[in-house]
């Protein structure tokens, strides 16, 4: 089911606890890790269905997984995930209503995005992404990690649906050879910027309690 879009969604200000993997003592010394938290961001995606106009909302982490591990979250894993605004899309494939999606997003504490939200667009075969991110979740828990070779993390996650979707094989290469050595939530977004780039939309900062909360869901 091809010409519908997804919405690629970062928060690079989003502070995480340490996942016990063996980079963790180096990037302390380097200063990457500081009291334990990495700020690593966090990275999520929507998905159009253009069957009925329905907004399906993905993202990957270690909530209420065990130790090491990661899982999918969506609106039927999770039920506070759903998204209630439905998509406008005319002939051209420009979404109307696109800052009340967001709108809606940001205003919800579950996705525990922190910070200044970042959001661009993609054409997609909206089937190849939606099976993508259900195989994942149907995979139950995921090793989690940035560099775990069989494992992922939230920008792994959106990197891997995206790439298994978009209809740009020039997208399909910016996917492939990041800048960095695994994705970012930021970079998966200035990467979608040749197809349909979000304005900014601001959020206030609420840094010490999704702290909080990031630490109850990861221990």
């Amino acid at each position: 089911m091809p010409n519908s879009l997804a919405i690629a969604l970062a928060w690079p200000e989003t502070q995480c606890k340490q996942t016990g993997s063996w980079y963790d003592k180096p990037a302390e010394f380097f200063g990457i890790c500081k009291n334990r938290y990495y700020k690593v961001g966090h990275s999520a995606i929507v998905l159009i269905n253009p069957k009925n106009s329905k907004c399906h909302y993905f993202d990957f982490g270690r909530y209420h997984a065990p130790k090491g591990y990661g899982r999918v979250r969506d609106e039927v894993t999770d039920h506070e995930l759903t998204i209630t605004t439905v998509a406008q899309l005319n002939d051209k494939l420009v979404l109307v209503n696109y800052q009340d999606i967001i709108d809606e997003i940001q205003s919800n504490p579950a996705c525990h995005g922190d910070g200044q939200l970042y959001a661009s667009q993609a054409i997609i075969d909206f089937d190849k992404a939606f099976n993508r991110s259900k195989f994942l979740q149907n995979q139950g828990v995921i090793d989690y990690g940035p560099f775990v070779i069989k494992g992922t993390n939230c920008s792994r996650f959106v990197r891997s649906v995206l790439f298994n979707a978009v209809t740009s094989n020039l997208l399909k290469f910016k996917l492939t050879f990041t800048r960095t050595l695994s994705p970012t939530p930021i970079g998966i977004v200035k990467n979608l910027s040749c197809q349909q780039k979000a304005n900014l939309f601001k959020k206030e900062i609420e840094s010490n309690e999704n702290i909080e909360q990031c630490e109850i869901l990861t221990t």
